[in-house]
């Protein structure tokens, strides 16, 4: 199948689910050509044809065109940024970074995804059909429309963004895990709540895993060069992270999901021997990545800096959290079990045991930096019990750890924090 084959069986399903509905002047709805070409270049196999050219145009054309459900008019309602704190304070966070190139007008939610990367023809994540389900029960019970935007939309909407404007392509896109990542981070970036929630719904579901490689990428080959890949789709970070995505998906062969950074350690270990100039070209690269200890790669041995120190940081708040379903598939701010987490010192890795009510991918491990890991090694630690630990502390528990990286004298092989007030 050619592109321009694929580009008729997208529109033919698109109408079939339009009906009689009306699109506005102005968008040109189509399947978006970064990930035609994705496609093409997979071999349009079935799966991913029905899925990105059979479901999601009928999922596009009812979510955003299929006026008079109350969910779906409430992305068409005029946009007050003096009543939606965080979607402002998102949009603002943007406009300070490296990647305010990616912001685009707008004066509805729909009007602005249109012009995103996705917006021609992919719906909008944060509203699919049990979402507006949800939102239509809600706007029924007599809730605000503006605060059920800033809470249930604004998030997924600044995710959009961050995959920059719609653009053309001439080829397939660079690792659309590297790219997501990169989506990902620049949003938490603008809004922490984002991704790392204080209150329930108002983050995007699910995709912290993608923050934690992202955050791993920013260390390792510096943020503005990360954020080269949405603002320059073509850029690729490392081939060898291109290599891997191709080796991950011929194994699996079924649509992206969040699921595909559940191997985040061993993409960070991939992302790592590329930084140093020496990924392999293994069969399997991220199986090749996950047998190299981490004490063997150059970073484990680098002189830590502020940047590892505020990885540290966002990890430890990362654990306050769990995915569920709620009903929907929510991420929702959440204590630990116990009040207390392990920092595994020759895994670089912080965790946690799941919750109860946790679901799929949950936050429950997250990277410790190589360097400060290091530290901790080198003064007698193999492990550190953190005792006491609640969400409200997270900052302190995080500069507690850090000082105890850097201090002096010897530790016992499990060592133990505790969070006194």
């Amino acid at each position: 199948m050619t592109g321009a084959e694929l580009d008729r069986t997208w529109s033919g399903a698109f109408h079939a689910a339009l009906g009689g509905a009306r699109v506005p002047g102005g968008w040109a709805p189509r399947l978006p050509p970064p990930l035609r070409e994705s496609i093409v270049a997979a071999g349009c196999p079935d799966r991913l044809v029905s899925y990105y050219a059979g479901e999601m145009p009928r999922l596009f054309a009812e979510q955003l065109f299929r006026r008079g459900d109350p969910a779906v008019d409430l992305l068409w309602r005029p946009l007050d940024l003096e009543k939606l704190p965080r979607l402002r304070s998102a949009l603002d966070g943007i406009r300070r970074s490296e990647a305010a190139a990616l912001l685009v007008e707008g004066s509805s939610v729909a009007e602005m995804y249109s012009r995103t990367l996705f917006g021609s023809g992919l719906p909008m994540v944060g509203a699919y059909p049990g979402e507006r389900r949800l939102i239509a029960e809600e706007l029924s019970a007599g809730a605000d429309p503006d605060a059920v935007i800033d809470l249930r939309l604004s998030g997924n909407l600044v995710h959009e963004i961050c995959h920059g404007p719609a653009r053309d392509c001439s080829g397939p896109p660079p690792a659309w895990g590297v790219v997501e990542a990169a989506a990902l981070l620049l949003g938490s970036v603008a809004c922490p709540r984002h991704v790392y929630p204080d209150v329930p719904a108002e983050a995007v579901p699910g995709v912290s895993l993608f923050t934690l490689f992202g955050e791993a990428l920013a260390r390792l080959f510096g943020r503005g060069r990360l954020f080269e890949t949405v603002l320059i789709q073509a850029r690729s970070l490392h081939p060898a992270l291109d290599r891997a995505e191709w080796q991950e998906w011929r194994r699996r062969g079924d649509a992206p999901f969040a699921r595909d950074m559940l191997r985040a350690f061993d993409w960070i270990k991939l992302a790592a021997a590329c930084a140093e100039g020496r990924a392999s070209d293994a069969p399997d690269l991220l199986d090749a990545a996950a047998a190299v200890p981490w004490r063997e790669l150059r970073w484990w041995s680098d002189p830590p800096d502020e940047r590892d120190d505020a990885m540290v940081t966002v990890g430890v708040r990362a654990l306050f959290q769990a995915n569920v379903v709620a009903p929907t598939y929510q991420t929702h701010p959440a204590e630990l079990p116990g009040g207390r987490f392990v920092l595994d010192v020759e895994g670089c890795a912080l965790w946690a045991p799941p919750r109860r009510e946790g679901v799929f991918g949950e936050p429950a491990r997250w990277i410790f930096p190589p360097p400060l890991a290091r530290l901790l090694r080198e003064r007698g630690a193999r492990s550190v019990q953190v005792e006491g630990a609640r969400r409200t502390d997270s900052e302190r528990i995080a500069a507690g750890l850090v000082a105890m990286c850097r201090g002096s004298g010897p530790l016992p092989a499990e060592a133990t924090w505790t969070c006194s007030r």
